[in-house]
């Protein structure tokens, strides 16, 4: 399917169009969606990576990448998949879990950071660092929300 050139073309058109902004969204759609929300912007990452893939869009790139990793970090927090202690049996042996996981959170994120990796490998900071600083601008909203 992917061999059709005008589904690639909708596809990156789609992938492009769900990380603009609300006002950009309304303009381009004269206000047919403007109350539908667009959650979870990192769910949209692999056809967003698609679509900056297909365009060449650094910006897209950059922001595709932004909205995946501030989905398990965000500044100040960093904790990710630390384990807390939610009981203790019997014998006092503590039972762990990460307490915000859910099983379709970690399977969605992983495979988009799959092929988001695929895509944009090159798009991605080196360093810890470079991370902070691509996500220093969000919000936090989306940091362990699935």
């Amino acid at each position: 399917m992917l061999g059709d050139e005008t589904l690639r073309k909708l596809l990156s058109v789609y992938g492009g169009f769900y990380y603009l902004t609300p006002e950009q969204k309304k303009e381009k759609t004269h206000g047919l969606i403007e109350k539908r929300p667009f959650a979870f912007p990192w769910f949209a990452s692999d056809i967003g990576a698609y679509a900056a893939f297909f365009t060449k869009d650094k910006s897209l790139a950059k922001t595709v990448w932004k909205n995946l990793l501030n989905a398990l970090i965000k500044i100040g927090d960093e904790a990710g998949f630390i384990p807390v202690c939610y009981a203790t049996d019997d014998q006092k042996k503590a039972h762990m879990e990460i307490v915000w996981i859910k099983t379709n959170f970690a399977a969605q994120w992983g495979l988009n950071t799959i092929t988001t990796l695929e895509l944009l490998r090159d798009a991605l900071p080196d360093t810890m660092d470079g991370v902070r600083k691509l996500i220093e601008e969000m919000p936090g909203n989306e940091f362990h929300r699935a």
